[in-house]
């Protein structure tokens, strides 16, 4: 419902009705970044706020008026629009309370040019205009509509380029054989931002390649250390020990790959002089990288299981680790695609007891469940808004580890900017404790941009795959026609949508198919044989 004294407009635009009908009602909304200076007596805010005031007043013969209310966000980050005083400003916009919303600068709405389009559109929708205190571009004409999308253009370009600075940081450093942060190599330590031996843990690092050299074999290694009791270290950054347990092939597979102990650094495939010390030899590095490099190359996990409908989904039952999908070739060429589980694969035959499952078998199965369950009365609405719901909720949790994020960003620049400062002034070991700390600060913050960045990827991958949830209802019509149209990355994206397990429980065993409705009478067991 429309605030009193909006009146309506005529076939002109000009505005009607009784006492008041010409007023326009100015919201001014303003944002800090940080909270920095604003415990002091005329802040940012306020400074952003007066001139929006003066601007209003400006165009007082307009009938522009400044609402008293404040719509203010102190240290609040522009990447999103989840902000407390925003927030209350839309409500007062959809209510109808505003005709003008005027910011400092378009920035502080919103540095997203997606968030931006939306709110744009949310304000045109309620008939509310949006101006600049001091980039003087108007919404009310196209013109001014085209150099606004110019400047989010500009911001969000911006902010973007933040991940790829890093990114070009972090290679640089590399070529000159820095180490750039992360868990070190086991051997290693962590000292004033340079990786240095680890007296505690060198002797089993050079233990466990000593054995994949006398073995070549992953498995065999793993057994031996943990039948010797060999227990690997689980370390946190700097290489400090949070706990002990068992080696897996993957475990050691990383070890006996690392560059990092023949004194070199890695980026890409590319290796570089490292400015740390080697912990064995020259030509015991290079038996080592010859041995590694026997056993072939192997693409990433995510490429290689593409093909995979059901990787994600599927977990062993004796163990309840994930099964994984994976492929071989026979000596006459032919490729055999199967489900293996990761405990067995990591730690060999005697970890987990489930046999390879052949995917061929298993991925029919599945889809004929999917098919049958379908011509349930109601059931491809059920499925679709379960799917939704689902996304919904990992939307959540990634939005909350993004604020959490930018929160402890923000922090960190600020400590940066304030350590920086004392930097100036400090002499002698108060200057070199200093400089350390400035190198901690610059390390996480790439670490946390870096994070951001992976959040803001996984944040437009799950609203895609919501935005697809809207064509279900079409394949679910029509699945048998619609099923084998789809590719197979689009077969996968709607399995993982509407089936929240798959369980096998070994060789005859029921395979059991969850959807994500968790019903009891949408789990339907199921025969199927394991092996390949």
């Amino acid at each position: 419902m429309r605030g009193r004294g909006r009146g309506r407009k005529d076939k002109r635009g000009q505005v009607e009705g009784g006492p008041g009908a010409n007023t326009k009602r100015c919201a001014i909304y303003t944002r800090t970044s940080t909270t920095q200076g604003l415990d002091q007596a005329f802040n940012s805010l306020d400074a952003q706020r007066e001139a929006c005031e003066s601007f209003v007043r400006v165009h007082a013969s307009e009938g522009w008026t400044a609402i008293p209310e404040r719509f203010d966000d102190g240290g609040a980050s522009g990447g999103d629009t989840d902000r407390d005083g925003f927030q209350r400003l839309l409500a007062w916009v959809d209510a109808g309370r505003v005709d003008i919303v005027v910011v400092y600068k378009f920035e502080r709405i919103s540095r997203s040019q997606k968030d931006f389009q939306e709110i744009l559109e949310r304000l045109r929708k309620a008939g509310c205009g949006f101006v600049s205190a001091t980039q003087h571009i108007s919404t009310e004409n196209a013109m001014g509509r085209l150099m606004l999308n110019v400047l989010m253009d500009f911001a969000q370009f911006e902010r973007e380029n933040g991940a790829e600075r890093t990114r070009h940081k972090i290679h640089a450093s590399r070529r000159r054989g820095l180490w750039t942060g992360g868990v070190p190599p086991l051997g290693y330590k962590v000292e004033k931002t340079e990786l240095v031996p680890d007296e505690a843990w060198r002797p089993l690092a050079l233990d466990v390649i000593k054995m994949w050299l006398e073995t070549r074999s992953l498995t065999r290694t793993v057994q031996r250390l943990n039948s010797n009791g060999l227990l690997r270290p689980v370390r946190r950054k700097g290489g400090t020990v949070a706990g002990m347990r068992e080696w897996t092939t993957p475990d050691v597979m990383r070890l006996v790959s690392s560059v990092h102990y023949g004194g070199f650094v890695p980026l890409g495939d590319e290796m570089f002089p490292g400015a740390h010390e080697a912990l064995i030899d020259k030509d015991t590095f290079d038996k080592l990288r010859r041995s590694v490099n026997s056993l072939g190359t192997c693409p990433p996990a995510a490429v290689r299981n593409t093909g995979f409908l059901l990787s994600g989904r599927l977990r062993c039952g004796a163990c309840g680790l994930a099964m994984t999908g994976a492929s071989a070739r026979n000596r006459h060429g032919t490729v055999y695609r199967y489900y293996r589980c990761t405990r067995r694969d990591k730690g060999g035959p005697g970890a987990c007891p489930t046999r390879p499952l052949a995917a061929a078998a298993a991925e029919a199965y599945v889809v004929f469940q999917v098919r049958d369950r379908l011509c349930i009365p109601g059931m491809p609405a059920r499925l679709a808004a379960a799917a939704e719901a689902r996304i919904a909720t990992k939307q959540v949790g990634l939005e909350e580890e993004r604020r959490a994020l930018r929160a402890r960003k923000e922090k960190g620049e600020l400590d940066r900017r304030r350590a920086a400062a004392t930097y100036v002034g400090a002499e002698g070991a108060a200057r070199a404790a200093v400089q350390e700390r400035l190198a901690e600060l610059e390390l996480e913050l790439e670490e946390t941009e870096l994070r951001i960045h992976q959040l803001n990827s996984a944040l437009e991958a799950a609203e895609m795959a919501r935005s697809e949830i809207a064509a279900m209802g079409e394949v679910f019509s029509d699945f048998d026609r619609s099923w084998d149209l789809l590719s197979t990355e689009n077969q996968r994206r709607l399995l993982h949508g509407i089936i929240d397990t798959i369980e096998t429980q070994g060789p005859g065993a029921p395979l059991m198919v969850r959807l994500v409705e968790a019903a009891n009478d949408d789990e339907r067991p199921g025969r199927l044989s394991a092996g390949v």
